[in-house]
């Protein structure tokens, strides 16, 4: 059993790293089309947020160790 938690600690953790990079170039993105210009994107970015949240949200709800 110990076995099967840290897996999942260590794919949770693979998956959250995952999820910040994937925020960190949408927040990249948003900003340098923000300066153009293009505000359309903002709102974008915060449903890419939103998701991200969700998906930790489930990562934890999934952890067996709870």
């Amino acid at each position: 059993m110990k076995q099967v938690i840290a897996l999942f600690g260590v794919a949770g953790a693979v998956t959250s790293l995952t999820i910040v990079l994937i925020l960190v170039d949408a927040l990249q993105i948003t900003l340098n089309e923000a300066a153009a210009g293009n505000i359309e994107v903002v709102g974008q970015f915060i449903i890419v947020c939103l998701a991200a949240v969700i998906a930790i949200e489930l990562l934890t709800l999934a952890n067996p160790a709870r």
